[in-house]
């Protein structure tokens, strides 16, 4: 469910902070500040964006601006004015970084008279020049190779048949009786040397056509070599203007923080998404700040998930490092995920091969981002060897099977691989479902600079399948679905229950692609039933473990 954003109205000053025309009391602020990757928007945060959202409306231009979906920013803040707030777009806005009502970005890289203007009209020459290069003259060039190549071919093709033609009369003589043998011979040597005359001139004239290509090509590459140079050293450039503000008052580029990260250069846009904007204005103006969410405006995007005026959390390929900088002096929340308490893993089913368990949300399959007890940890220090054989989701609960040896991991993996392990998923979605049932065809891809999300990509796409019945409703708003995966892509269920083309209902408690301000204590979806053949007594085995998503 979105947060209801409700109506207020606030006084505006130009340096665009506005106050809030209501008091606000030191009662009603949070204690800590927002951690921007976890979090529920606090109630200063929905109303600042439901101010917005009206300002937005009565700016006819603004509003066309923004229909096609942007990720929108609201930073509460305390001034010596009051309490009030800022906002702020990710990116750009119809070709401009600065826009009246929103903040200004960290750095106007579209100024007119700036150097990047001018130096991405210096690429723009140069992809020009490399365009037309392969457009026209390279184009060209190769033309006339192939055009060599098929006529040479037909020359050596005629000259053998007469050749042929030769050999053959030399024959007939010979067999005939009357004939000049030292002529024959003669004429066999000469027909073989015009034969080496002729390729050796022909490929003289290939080599020569093929050398004009070869130049154009190492023109090309020269090119390419200085357009890769100068958008390297415009990109360093730009991100060295990035001059960011923390609550220390310390300042740093973005390459000194992408530095100490990860020893990598910023992802392209780094620095130009909302919540490092709000943060900048606010220490550039000392402004203190409060709380602060992101949410997005306008039709969602085609491939990834995103709905109209719901709260989402920072990027974290791009904006966990900043923020990571920009925080440092605030008192910020700790990650609600990794304060939960996590329940245990109960066990469904054991022989010497196999641990099936009912794993509960929040734990890991394997190893990763959070620092606690994954399944597969815990299979290891009970059986040494063992290992999940597929993963769930950290959120998801369920069925998990663990293989208790490496050749019984191989060989259910091998189940999985050729489909056969029937897998039940049992979920509640964030709308009010009218077909019953239904197949949902969606391929998805990694989305590289926005893990861990994935997208939908038709193009580059691995191919998702997932049958959906519906069993029941919850309120007037939400629907019991039953789900059939076919495929076991990442986040495969998360995405078809959220995407537009899918269910177009997001699973409740799912905070990577439905909703992060609901209130869900979980993510409402849980692996029900799995069925398969025993990798090694060949038994057929059902295993069935109903939801508690009250846990």
């Amino acid at each position: 469910m979105c947060a209801v954003l409700f109506r207020i109205s606030v006084s505006m000053t130009p340096d665009r902070f506005h106050k809030f025309s209501f008091s606000v009391s030191d009662e009603e602020l949070p204690r800590l500040f927002t951690n921007p990757f976890n979090y529920s928007p606090h109630p200063l945060v929905v109303r600042a964006a439901d101010e917005l959202c009206l300002a937005i409306e009565a700016d006819g231009d603004m509003a066309h601006a923004l229909a096609e979906g942007k990720m929108l920013g609201v930073l509460v803040v305390r001034s010596d004015e009051g309490i009030g707030f800022v906002a702020a777009y990710s990116g750009v806005v119809a070709h401009s970084h600065n826009r009246p009502y929103f903040v200004p970005p960290i750095y106007d890289q579209l100024a007119p008279d700036g150097f990047f203007v001018e130096g991405e009209r210096r690429l723009g020459e140069l992809n020009a020049r490399i365009n037309s290069t392969l457009d026209t003259e390279r184009s060209a060039a190769a033309k006339i190779v192939e055009t060599i190549k098929h006529d040479n071919a037909a020359e050596i093709l005629q000259h053998r048949t007469e050749m042929a033609e030769r050999k053959a009369e030399r024959r007939r003589l010979r067999l005939s009786g009357n004939y000049d043998e030292q002529a024959l011979i003669r004429e066999s040597q000469h027909d073989k040397a015009e034969l080496r005359r002729l390729q050796r001139a022909l490929n003289q004239r290939l080599n020569s056509a093929t050398e004009r290509l070869n130049d154009i090509d190492r023109r090309v590459d020269l090119l390419k070599q200085e357009r890769r140079s100068l958008s390297f050293n415009l990109q360093k450039r730009l991100f060295d203007h990035y001059q960011l503000l923390n609550a220390r008052g310390e300042v740093s580029s973005l390459c000194d923080i992408f530095r100490n990260y990860n020893g990598e250069l910023p992802p392209a846009a780094a620095g130009d998404c909302a919540a490092p904007r709000l943060l900048q204005y606010a220490y550039a103006n000392r402004l203190r700040p409060i709380a602060m969410g992101e949410f997005w405006w306008g039709r969602s995007p085609k491939n990834h998930i995103r709905h109209h005026r719901c709260f989402y959390p920072s990027c974290s390929s791009k904006c966990k490092p900043i923020l990571g900088f920009m925080l440092q002096g605030l008192d910020v929340e700790s990650n609600p995920d990794e304060r939960k308490p996590v329940g245990e893993c109960t066990t469904v089913y054991e022989d010497r091969w196999l641990w099936i368990v009912d794993k509960p949300s929040g734990m890991l399959s394997v190893p990763g981002r959070v620092k606690a007890d994954s399944v597969a940890d815990i299979a290891r220090k009970r059986y040494g060897d063992a290992y999940p054989a597929h993963r769930l989701d950290m959120d998801t609960s369920g069925l998990l099977i663990v293989a208790k040896d490496a050749d019984t991991l191989k060989a259910m993996r091998r189940l999985f691989e050729l489909r056969q392990v029937e897998k039940e998923y049992l979920a509640i979605v964030d709308r009010h479902l009218t077909e019953k049932s239904g197949r949902i065809s969606l391929p998805l891809i990694a989305d590289i600079d926005r893990r861990p999300y994935q997208k939908v990509d038709t193009v580059d796409g691995l191919e998702a399948l997932t049958d959906y019945h519906v069993e029941g409703y919850v309120g007037d708003n939400q629907t019991i679905v039953r789900l059939n995966p076919y495929t076991g892509r990442t986040h495969q269920l998360r995405i078809h229950a959220a995407h537009p083309d899918g269910l177009n209902a997001p699973i409740v408690g799912d905070r990577l692609y439905g909703n992060d301000a609901s209130p869900a204590p979980r993510l409402m979806l849980h692996a029900r039933r799995i069925t398969f053949t025993h990798p090694i007594t060949g038994e057929q085995i059902t295993l069935t473990a109903e939801p508690q998503f009250d846990k």
